[in-house]
């Protein structure tokens, strides 16, 4: 079975950019026709940080058409994710912080340490988790993963097992020997049969009106990217201060 790393690059603690999501899609796109398995991984100490904080200034001053856009274009990389052909292993280690459960919850398996923390975190900043919720929402038990939504509170892989995000915990520091035991246990079964499994679950999964959702949550990102609440939820983040919802 061929096997393929993608993995983010560690000096921003592994954080989303354009330049990432267009370099991850191009990746996937171009393995596409051998359709590989697929390991996401995190570079250094944690395995995602969520947005790219720079990203986030910039978008501060972004009329909604350009928020919704750029939406869209964080969107996209989930889709290109979660429309791949071959198996795609998530292996997480450190944090998983917002969007990057996006990437945890497009995976055919996610390998995570049991220390490992995750957390949707964009109530935060004002915010809701909308680009990643019908990837969230379609994979994990969602009476448990709701309330998370809500109040924004760290997980841990153990916890992360019980509502179905992971499917293989592991003990810290043995999260790549995890990960060879799953892609040698898959090794065992016919290429084309586990792809066309997922083909199956993937038709099933995206029922009609899976497009006008998507458009929808871009649509609801971008108009609380430019509320007054997300305008001072990200600005508060960024200023490394409570922001003026939380009384003093």
């Amino acid at each position: 079975m061929l096997v393929h790393q993608l993995i983010i690059r560690e000096e921003k603690r592994n954080a989303i950019n354009p330049d990432i999501i267009h370099a991850f899609k191009d990746s996937v796109n171009t393995l596409k026709l051998d359709a590989p398995t697929l390991i996401l991984r995190g570079a250094g100490k944690i395995f995602c940080a969520g947005g790219d904080l720079q990203w986030m200034r910039s978008g501060l001053t972004a009329s909604f058409e350009e928020a919704k856009k750029e939406t869209a274009l964080f969107g996209s990389l989930f889709q290109t994710l979660y429309d791949y052909p071959g198996i795609v292993i998530c292996a997480v280690q450190g944090r998983a912080m917002g969007g990057a459960l996006g990437l945890v919850c497009t995976a055919d398996f996610v390998v995570a340490e049991r220390s490992a923390q995750f957390c949707f975190s964009e109530v935060k900043l004002g915010i809701a988790p909308s680009i990643i919720a019908p990837y969230v929402l379609s994979r994990a038990n969602n009476s448990v993963v709701r309330e998370w939504m809500m109040n924004g509170e760290l997980f841990n892989g153990e916890q992360a097992q019980r509502a179905q995000i992971v499917s293989k915990p592991c003990e810290t520091g043995a999260l790549d020997e995890a990960t060879e035991e799953l892609v040698i246990q898959l090794e065992a079964n016919g290429p084309e049969a586990m792809r066309s499994t997922k083909e199956l679950q993937r038709y099933f999964s995206k029922r009609p009106g899976w497009d006008d959702l998507c458009d929808w949550t871009y649509s609801k990102n971008a108009s609380l990217r430019r509320s007054e609440e997300g305008q001072e939820g990200m600005r508060a983040f960024l200023e490394k201060r409570r922001p003026r919802w939380i009384q003093a």
